[in-house]
């Protein structure tokens, strides 16, 4: 996968950013991670930019690293404050698998991933919110995305989630 291709690709130059962050909530990215590694593009300013009369649903960022060998890592993830409808952050996962990956840029990201996450990274104010992992997990327990023949589910992340090194599994 070529990084600077897709950086200077006119499509998707402009959503390209340096960190995932919003809502008090964020992405981490273990030190042992070159920046130069790191591919994150903001799929939701994407479809905004549309000015579609009903712009589809998409997760916060589409992050893609380079795994240690070979390969590479790819991460959707929402970014919440406090409350969300389960459906809505389904639709947003399906379309970016569907619509983003498999068809508007399947060139650059439709291959096969060293490994696959989907995250809800939510902000809770523990003195006012209470936040219960379980309950969200179970929540999305019984959906699953398939990519490639393989399911994958989402995973709740309490404020921030820290994205480590991937390695290749050869």
């Amino acid at each position: 996968m070529d990084f600077k291709k897709i950086k200077n690709d006119s499509r998707l130059k402009n959503f390209v950013i340096n960190e995932c962050k919003e809502n008090q909530s964020s992405i981490i990215f273990s030190n042992d991670i070159p920046k130069d590694d790191i591919l994150i593009i903001k799929v939701d300013k994407f479809y905004n930019n549309l000015h579609l009369s009903e712009t589809p649903k998409s997760p916060d960022c589409l992050i893609v690293i380079a795994c240690k060998s070979r390969g590479y890592g790819l991460f959707l993830v929402e970014l919440k404050s406090k409350t969300f409808k389960a459906d809505e952050i389904i639709k947003k996962f399906e379309n970016c698998f569907n619509d983003f990956i498999k068809q508007r840029f399947r060139e650059y990201f439709y291959i096969s991933y060293e490994k696959i996450e989907l995250s809800l990274v939510s902000f809770f104010d523990k003195n006012r919110d209470e936040y219960d992992s379980s309950l969200i997990m179970e929540t999305f327990m019984d959906i699953k995305f398939n990519y490639l023949n393989k399911n994958y589910m989402i995973k709740p992340f309490l404020r921030h989630q820290t994205i480590k090194l991937c390695y290749s599994k050869n």
